[in-house]
């Protein structure tokens, strides 16, 4: 950075990418930034130069409000929490310009924290609701959590953030009770096909 620069910005939550998002260029190594105090996203070089930015105060596409969580995913997609929408946004990123996607929402209510997955899944520390909810890469959902299964008991109280393990765990920063706790085998390793019909013992 060069010297005079700062950011004007409420900063609550940066992840760093490792993975190229230009195509074919070996350029990688963006800072990501849900700058939630002004609702947008902001994008920077591993040298910290600003690139882009993305969204604006409201509900609409590509609008936030107190944007909070993000994460991306093996392709390099972006998931951000928009809290103050009770939603998720879902973007693009090819390095240099932001792009929506998609929204997913599964009755949050001031949502929090978001991990994803390399299968894709989503885990979100939904902290209004005192739950941790797990989607699928589509949206679909896969289970609610209010309470860890380690040991420790209690249900979860202003939980706001997650993090998901190779091994299908996920650990909890449960916030209210100022604890970190784990939900063992919250996400299936494997996908379970079922017969759509069974006529005379067997599968159609």
């Amino acid at each position: 950075m060069g010297l005079g620069w700062q950011a004007d910005a409420v900063m609550d939550e940066l992840r760093i990418s490792d993975i190229p998002r230009l195509g074919n260029s070996d350029d990688c190594g963006r800072i990501l930034v849900a700058d939630s105090g002004n609702h947008r996203l902001q994008a920077f070089d591993s040298l910290g130069n600003f690139i882009t930015e993305f969204g604006s105060l409201g509900s609409g596409i590509g609008q936030f409000d107190t944007p909070q969580g993000l994460a991306v995913d093996n392709s390099g997609q972006i998931t951000v929490v928009d809290q103050g929408n009770n939603r998720l946004q879902v973007l693009s990123f090819d390095g240099q310009t932001f792009g929506y996607l998609n929204s997913l929402s599964a009755g949050f209510n001031a949502p929090s924290g978001v991990a994803v997955d390399a299968r894709g899944n989503i885990a979100v520390a939904d902290m209004g609701n005192n739950r941790i909810v797990v989607l699928g890469p589509a949206g679909y959902l896969i289970g609610v959590f209010v309470q860890p299964n380690d040991g420790y008991t209690g249900a979860f109280n202003a939980p706001r953030g997650v993090a998901m393990e190779a091994d299908g765990d996920l650990v909890v920063a449960d916030t209210g009770n100022g604890r970190v706790v784990a939900v063992r085998g919250a996400v299936p390793r494997c996908r379970i096909w079922l017969p759509l019909a069974m006529r005379n013992g067997g599968a159609q």
